[in-house]
C-alpha cells in the first residue's frame, strides 16, 4: 500500500510537467528548506523554489503537452515509515528543465519524506542515456538579449515619466502582448487596459514635482523554445513625492518574453512578488 501511494505521489509531480500545473507540483514537493532537483546536465541543478516553476514554464511555451509514461518503478521505505526513495524508468518525449528530449530511457530518482499531509518529495535527480537524443540548450545570447531589452524599457519608462510625456500606448504597451496577464501579489491578474490604469497615479505625483524610478536586476536566466525565454528579475520602483517622502518597493518577478516578427522582446507573462 505505501508503495502505491509513493507511486501516486510521484505520478502526480511528473503530471504536472503534462499540464503545466505549478500548483500541482508544488503540492507534491517538500515545503521544508533543501528541496533541490538535479536535471541532466551539471547546469541543471535547481534549488530554489521558484525556479522549480520553470520547466513547466518552458512546456507552456513548447505549446503542446509532452508524453510521460512510467515503464518501470521501484520504491523502498526507509526511517521506520518517515522516509523513501524510489526510481522510475519513464518514456518521455517533450522537454525537461528546458532541454529536448526524445525516446525511452530517461532515469528518475526521487528522495521523499512523511510530512503530515502525507508523501512529499524532497530531491529528484534525472538522467539520461549516452545513446538518448539530447539536444543542445537554446542558444543563452537569447536570454541576454531579452534582458537587455528589458532594461532599456525599464530605462526608457523612467525617462518619460520623468519628462512628463509618459504614454503608455506608445512607450509600453508595445512591449505586451495583447494577451499579457500579470499575477501580483494581491492575488489579483492584470492585463494591457489594468496595467495602464497602474500608471496615471504615478504621473500624477511626477507632474506635481515628484520623480520616478524602474530599475532590474537579473536573477535567473533560461532560454525556452527558439525565441521564448524566461527571466527571474528584482525590480527596485522608488517613487518620490515632492515632500521628498519616498515610497521604495522591491519586487522579485517570473517573466515569459518572446521575440516577435519584427525581432522585439515582448512580454507574454509576468509573476511579481512584493519583497
Amino acid at each position: 500500500m505505501t508503495s502505491q501511494v509513493i507511486r501516486e505521489t510521484i505520478e502526480r509531480y511528473l503530471q504536472s510537467y503534462q499540464r503545466a500545473d505549478t500548483q500541482q507540483m508544488y503540492g507534491r514537493l517538500s515545503r521544508r528548506d533543501g528541496v533541490v532537483s538535479f536535471g541532466a546536465h551539471a547546469d541543471l541543478q535547481t534549488t530554489d523554489w521558484e525556479a522549480f516553476a520553470a520547466p513547466v514554464a518552458c512546456q507552456a511555451a513548447a505549446g503542446r503537452e509532452p508524453e510521460i509514461r512510467i515503464l518501470d518503478f521501484w520504491s523502498q521505505v526507509l526511517a521506520n515509515g518517515g522516509a523513501a526513495c524510489a526510481a522510475a524508468l519513464v518514456d518521455f518525449r517533450g522537454t525537461v528543465s528546458c532541454r529536448q528530449l526524445s525516446g525511452p530511457g530517461l532515469r528518475v530518482t526521487f528522495a521523499l519524506e512523511q510530512e503530515e499531509k502525507g508523501w512529499r518529495i524532497v530531491q529528484v535527480h534525472w538522467s539520461t542515456h549516452q545513446e538518448d537524443t539530447l539536444f543542445a540548450p537554446n542558444d543563452a545570447s537569447d536570454g541576454e538579449d531579452a534582458f537587455a531589452a528589458y532594461q532599456e524599457l525599464a530605462r526608457h519608462v523612467t525617462q518619460k515619466l520623468n519628462l512628463r510625456n509618459f504614454d503608455f500606448a506608445a512607450d509600453l504597451a508595445p512591449s505586451l502582448h495583447e494577451e499579457f496577464l500579470e499575477l501580483v501579489e494581491e492575488g489579483a491578474c492584470l492585463d494591457v487596459a489594468a496595467v495602464r490604469e497602474t500608471f496615471p497615479p504615478i504621473a500624477e505625483v511626477v507632474s506635481s514635482g515628484g520623480t520616478f524610478s524602474w530599475t532590474v536586476e537579473l536573477e535567473k536566466c533560461r532560454p525556452l523554445a527558439p525565441g521564448k525565454v524566461f527571466l527571474m528579475t528584482m525590480s527596485t520602483v522608488v517613487l518620490t513625492s515632492s515632500d521628498g517622502h519616498k515610497d521604495i518597493r522591491l519586487y522579485r518577478l517570473s517573466n515569459l518574453l518572446e521575440k516577435n516578427g519584427e525581432g522585439r522582446w515582448i512580454f507574454l507573462h509576468q509573476h511579481r512578488t512584493l519583497l
